[in-house]
């Protein structure tokens, strides 16, 4: 399922009908409200997730161009049916010969940039790699979208 039919709205919606269709379902299936009860718990984590996709304008375009895989959704399976394994192929074949899907990483271009926590995973490079023999496979960090900086 899409983050998009998780909250019931259209990919079209604004950030505000975004955020009213998830403070209806948070509220729902908040645990608070629903004591020991699981599937309601494990719905409310899949509506914070999809909502934290929706909300912020570079996931959500992520999302829409790449699909779960490079949004860090872990909503289903994404649209190649191999849960984002084709997307990554890609990007490490496109990190050999000096590019990803993504394009280019540059810096952060914000001026807070410098103020803001690296990110846990690529370490604030923004870019990911393995070592795999003589060669060394680069992509796009999942986590961070290539910004190099942490939530």
């Amino acid at each position: 399922m899409s983050p998009y039919e998780i909250l019931g709205v259209k990919p079209s919606a604004t950030t505000e009908e975004i955020r009213s269709a998830y403070r209806k379902l948070a509220l729902k299936h908040h645990p608070d409200r629903n004591p020991g009860n699981k599937k309601a718990e494990e719905r409310f984590k899949t509506i914070s997730e999809s909502y934290e996709i929706l909300v912020n304008s570079e996931k959500r375009r992520f999302y829409d161009a790449y699909g779960s895989a490079a949004s860090g959704a872990s909503t289903a399976r994404g649209p190649d049916g191999f849960g984002g394994d084709l997307e990554k192929i890609f990007e490490m074949m496109g990190a050999v010969f000096g590019s990803t899907i993504f394009g280019d990483v540059k810096q952060p271009k914000t001026k807070s940039a410098k103020h803001a926590k690296p990110c846990s995973q690529c370490k604030g490079e923004g870019m990911i790699g393995s070592d795999l023999g003589f060669f060394l496979f680069k992509i796009v960090c999942p986590k961070c979208f290539g910004s190099g900086r942490g939530a």
